[in-house]
């Protein structure tokens, strides 16, 4: 759990240095917005996307990923 909370403070810097916003989820789990975005990625179709698109979505699912791996090791350790 420490190597995720150390990922998501690099994550976080970098969306600071980028001047974004947290990928809003209300009304749905981290897992299930991290699967919509999952579903919405296309690096490929229609073309070569700008560098700044691409890394900014990634930059989002690696965040939402961190908060779904948190949840499920929270929910862990509240059953042991």
């Amino acid at each position: 759990m420490k190597d995720v909370k150390e990922l998501e403070a690099q994550l976080f810097a970098i969306q600071h240095e980028l001047h974004e916003d947290r990928d809003p989820h209300e009304g749905k789990s981290a897992e299930e917005a991290y699967s919509e975005r999952l579903n919405k990625l296309s690096l490929t179709e229609g073309g070569i996307q700008e560098g700044e698109v691409v890394v900014k979505a990634l930059l989002a699912r690696c965040l939402l990923w961190s908060e779904v791996i948190q949840e499920k090791y929270g929910a862990v350790l509240a059953i042991s």
